[in-house]
């Protein structure tokens, strides 16, 4: 699939499968529709030339490895979006932002690893599950943002999921600060 330029998915279409575009590494642009519910495991993996994609609110699932290696610097999620699989976004190195919906119950192992030019991540929530390494080695990320700290806080304490992001955030910047629901 090395000539494929651009892809436009109808509504119909709620699933992208397992790998289904790997490796169209000149795909520079996907134009995904409302409808579109799962994007498989390695479905866009090594697209090396995609740069931007905005997902549909009927997104609920991104599976492992969808996005590696891919030259993406800017994604959208929206609201919707449950899962992000282990790696989806892995080696992403030109990501810089990344905006968190409040829907997102997930975060993947090393979803975010290795983007080294992600400089800020904003969670409009606290995920119920933030597997290990989530953001590991992002070495120019400088803001981790929270809603608001004590939305942060209550559903870590009503979850009990404080030692997993406590253990991320250490894991991010080595020293965690709490400054009006913002991490510095």
């Amino acid at each position: 699939c090395s000539s494929l330029k651009s892809i436009t998915l109808p509504s119909t279409v709620n699933e992208i499968g397992d790998g289904a575009f790997c490796g169209c590494s000149n795909l520079r642009e996907v134009t995904f529709n409302e409808g579109l519910q799962e994007i498989g495991d390695d479905a866009f993996h090594n697209c090396s030339s995609l740069e931007s994609m905005t997902l549909p609110s009927t997104v609920i699932e991104i599976g492992a490895n969808a996005f590696r290696d891919c030259s993406l610097r800017e994604v959208t999620f929206n609201n919707g979006l449950r899962n992000i699989g282990d790696g989806a976004f892995r080696d992403c190195t030109s990501l810089k932002n990344v905006t968190i919906p409040s829907t997102l119950v997930e975060i993947g192992k090393c979803a975010f690893g290795e983007c080294g030019s992600l400089r800020e991540v904003e969670l409009n929530g606290v995920p119920q599950n933030l597997k290990s390494n989530a953001f590991y080695n992002c070495d120019a990320l400088e803001r981790f943002i929270f809603p608001t700290i004590s939305y942060c806080l209550e559903n870590i304490i009503q979850t009990g999921h404080w030692e997993e992001l406590e253990d991320q955030l250490n894991e991010v910047r080595g020293v965690v600060q709490w400054e009006s629901g913002e991490l510095f």
